[in-house]
Parts: C-alpha cells; structure tokens; sequence
C-alpha cells in the first residue's frame, strides 16, 4: 500500500492502486505490474524481462530497470497532479485496463470507478467498496446450505428488507428492524464526557416530543436491552410474515445430489480405512499414532456429513422412504435408502403418519 504524503494529490489514482488485488506494496512495485503487463503499450519497442536468477537491481537487470524508472517517473507525475488530466493516453489506458475503472474516473468526471458503479451510488447513496459487496454476493457461495443452490441468502434478504409491498405495518416493522440494529452498533457508551458534577458519563439518548422539544435524556448502556427487544419483535414479526408473503421459497434438494453426497463420503471412509491398514505396519510409532489420529477426525467428518445428508432425506423425502418407492433407482441408491429406512423406521412410520393424519 502506498502511503499518501503531501506531494500525492491524485485521490482517484491512489484509491485504485491502494484497493488493487494483490496488494501493491510500493509506487515501484506498481511500475514494474504495469510495465509487465503493458510494456509493449507503453512505448516500449522491446519489452525487456527480469532475470529472476538475479536480484532486480543486479547488473543483468539493468535494462529491465532503467524501463521500469521511466514507467516509474510517469506515475510520480500522474500521482503528483489533482487528476490524470495531464496524464499520457497510453498511461490513462494502461490504468483503466488494470484496475477495470472508466477514464472519465481517473479524469475526475465521474466519483466513481465506473459509470456503472457511479449510476448506482447515487441512486443508493452507498460506497464504492459496499457496491462491490453486494455484486460479490451474487458470484460466489457466501456458506453452505442445501436449501439455497447459489446461497443468494445475503441479496435475497436484502430485497426482502428493501421491498415496499402494501402492507404499511411490514414496511414500518422493515425499517424499524434496521434502525434498532444500527442503534444497536453506534450507540455505546465508548464516547465518554464528564458532567458538570465532574463524574465521568456514557453516551445518552434524548428523547423529544412530537415537536422536538427534549423531554429527558437516558444512558444508552441502560437502553441496550429495550433496544434488543426492538430487535426481536421486529424479527419476530417479519418472521412470521415472511412465511405467508411468498416472497420467497426454499429450494427443496435434489434426491440424487443427497445420495451422491452420501456415496461420496463413504468412499472417503473407504479410503482412509485403506490408508490405516498400510499405516498399522509401519513401525514408527509417533509418526502412526499422528497419522491415525488425522484420519480417524477425516474419517469422523464424513461420518457426520452422511448423518446430515441422511436427516435430509427422511426430512424432504419422507413419502418415498415410508413407502419404499425405489425401483426406478440404481441398486447403489436403493441400498443407501434401504439402509436409511431400517435404520429410522420408527422415526420414518411415526412421522409419516403424523402428517398424514
């Protein structure tokens, strides 16, 4: 990361080369990415590479260096101006095709990296880097959990949250919920003040009336149990009404995927029961007792993820277990729920016909 002094005025640029994946360490780390990558574009008519048999500064290395100083001079310039407006084209392309921002960012006509992100923010009012999280939360799997595919939980509850549907009192409870979890966070009393009396105090809620007047204020560390009980009945609220919205449904798993997840587990127990047979002949005794001990937790997980995928199944498939419905399965699949089945049969009879009452 490269700390900001005061002959560094380009905000915009030292956001981008601060908030780059991986990190970059220096201005001559980042001259030595962009002429590796880019060198060519740059000017360059033959890109020189680091003889990594060497250290950088090396005389071997010496061509490749004096390129990278000249890169390296162009970004002290660009960082030392308000914006790349007196930056070189190559340079201002260079930037936006390494960090994927637009020029009209590094230009200083947008706020924020894209047009995209810069539309969206004023719309919402949120940061570049939220902005970031909440498209994250739609590419990749926040947790594990088998009744969401994608595991969209983070989104799917934001639109819940944010949706204005006609029910006035949801809408209010929506908000409320959100307020009393900020009011939550913001208000301890780790801001101190000392009274008139001298004795140290906590922060403080006022409360007003309907015209603003003050009528009395209260320590927020007394507030903190009245506000977790905002909390609660707020949940409790949208809990229920969730349920009957419709607004969204759980993904019921697929049989096949529980099964295969069961018959992948136990050739993993398989396997380290293979291992253990080699290892029992060896005759280090510290090295086999470490190592059996490794595979007897290996082999303990798996046993606990086929416990989980099994619970699944007489949860979600009931029907099929009470009725022993397998034949259009394969024999590998009937065994794993014949198993199931006589391993819960009670359970299975006594649930089946509780629902089927």
């Amino acid at each position: 990361m490269i700390e900001k002094n005061n002959t560094i005025r380009n905000e915009r640029l030292l956001y981008l080369i601060n908030t780059y994946t991986p990190t970059i360490k220096s201005k001559s780390a980042f001259a030595r990415l962009l002429y590796d990558k880019f060198g060519e574009m740059l000017g360059f008519s033959e890109k020189r590479k680091l003889n990594k048999k060497y250290n950088y500064t090396a005389p071997d290395n010496y061509l490749y260096k004096k390129d990278v100083e000249c890169v390296l001079k162009e970004i002290e310039n660009d960082l030392q101006a308000p914006d790349c407006s007196n930056a070189k084209g190559k340079y201002i392309k260079a930037y936006c095709l390494l960090f994927n921002c637009s020029a009209d960012y590094l230009l200083g006509f947008i706020d924020l990296p894209t047009h995209e992100k810069t539309d969206f923010g004023k719309l919402t009012g949120l940061l570049d880097n939220c902005i970031d999280t909440l498209s994250d939360c739609t590419k990749h799997k926040v947790f594990d959990n088998s009744h969401a595919e994608y595991n969209q939980n983070i989104t799917m509850l934001l639109n819940y949250l944010l949706y204005r549907g006609k029910d006035k009192k949801t809408n209010y409870e929506k908000i409320s919920f959100m307020n009393d979890i900020f009011n939550y966070l913001v208000f301890s009393d780790f801001n101190s003040f000392i009274d008139n009396s001298g004795k140290l105090q906590g922060s403080h809620i006022t409360f007003t009336d309907n015209d603003g007047r003050a009528l009395c204020s209260l320590p927020v560390a007394s507030m903190y149990n009245a506000i977790k009980l905002n909390i609660n009945s707020s949940l409790d609220i949208l809990k229920n009404h969730i349920k009957i919205s419709g607004f969204y449904t759980l993904q019921k798993p697929l049989l096949q995927d529980l099964l295969n997840e069961i018959k992948g587990n136990q050739d993993k127990i398989e396997g380290y029961n293979n291992e253990l047979s080699e290892i029992l002949n060896n005759s280090n005794p510290v090295e086999k007792e470490n190592y059996i001990g490794t595979l007897e937790r290996c082999k303990g997980m798996c046993f606990e993820n086929i416990n989980q995928a099994e619970m699944r199944i007489i949860s979600t498939y009931l029907d099929i277990l009470y009725e022993k419905d397998f034949s259009e399965l394969e024999e590998w699949q009937r065994n794993i729920l014949k198993k199931i089945y006589k391993d819960n049969e009670w359970a299975i009879k006594s649930a089946y016909e509780y629902h089927n009452d």
